[in-house]
């Protein structure tokens, strides 16, 4: 199997980006000037996205069970799932909170997800054992080797 492709082998440095912007910019083509601009922010964007640091995870990409190994009464409503991520939440206070906000650090393997957007969902178990969708978001993904992260500062 081949190494993988990194960010880096793909694309051009910021330095190589502006010696083209200058010698674009000298020559008056000020439309490639304008889009190697445009080039070097995207890319500086997406280096900073990069090199920021991650909290510590809270579910960790290898943590996961198939969708097989839960019990058939959830089959239902996981059709088209294949992996699931148990948590447990409890309150340390002893306040009754409803509809209240929880960050959690969530990473995933990149081979089991596409679009966390749009795959990702959360369920309460019930007392009698039925899943319950909970309303929920992901934010600030973030790529580090063969994992996306979520839930991480923006």
């Amino acid at each position: 199997m081949a190494d993988e492709v990194t960010y880096r082998d793909r694309t051009d440095s910021v330095a190589v980006k502006l010696r083209l912007l200058a010698t674009a910019h000298a020559k008056g083509d000020h439309d490639l000037a304008m889009s190697l601009a445009e080039s070097v922010k995207d890319t500086l964007s997406l280096e900073r996205q990069s090199d920021a640091a991650l909290p510590k995870l809270q579910i960790g990409a290898d943590d996961f069970l198939a969708f097989d190994d839960l019990p058939k009464p959830w089959a239902k409503w996981a059709e088209g799932w294949a992996f699931a991520k148990p948590l447990t939440l409890f309150e340390t206070v002893g306040l009754a909170r409803r509809r209240e906000p929880v960050e959690i650090p969530v990473a995933f393997r990149d081979a089991q997800v596409n679009d966390l957007q749009r795959e990702v969902r959360v369920a309460r178990i019930g007392v009698d054992g039925s899943l319950t969708e909970v309303v929920s978001q992901v934010h600030s993904e973030a790529v580090r080797g063969a994992a996306l992260h979520a839930g991480h500062p923006r």
